[in-house]
């Protein structure tokens, strides 16, 4: 799992581009099922970037949003172009959508999943946003 983290005040800036961020992996959750390629929960998630206007930084120009977890960290499948190979119930992917950009850094959130019958179950329970740090030590979130 990863999140972000602002220190002291979050920007709107931020708090938007985290937002999208979330959105992004909500769409590439909700593509996720048995019998869909790794390609297709890609292709879905990118098109949600062309239509929230962040394409250009999605995924830092870089091929894939996740990968598969089993024997060792990263491994197929990878939702990535053109990669055709089917998801299958049980299978434990990671989904990782970043915007990155020498303007603002990076923007990311990351969760573990498994593909389950009717589509996928996230591994864990960190909240899925946005954490800020203020200056005494103390955190909240941003949904």
């Amino acid at each position: 799992m990863a999140r972000c983290y602002a220190v002291g005040e979050a920007s709107g800036e931020l708090r938007r581009l985290a937002s999208i961020c979330r959105e992004l992996e909500d769409v590439a959750i909700g593509a996720i099922r048995p019998g869909v390629t790794a390609g297709s929960v890609y292709d879905a998630t990118h098109a949600a970037a062309e239509r929230l206007g962040v394409a250009d930084v999605f995924q830092g120009g870089g091929p894939y949003i996740g990968h598969g977890i089993g024997l060792e960290l990263d491994e197929p499948p990878v939702p990535g172009p053109g990669v055709d190979t089917p998801l299958q119930e049980g299978m434990i992917l990671t989904v990782e959508p970043k915007l990155i950009s020498p303007d603002f850094g990076a923007i990311n959130i990351e969760d573990d999943l498994v593909v389950t019958a009717d589509g996928c179950s996230i591994l864990g329970d960190l909240p899925r946003c946005l954490f800020v740090v203020d200056d005494s030590g103390q955190v909240s979130t941003v949904p």
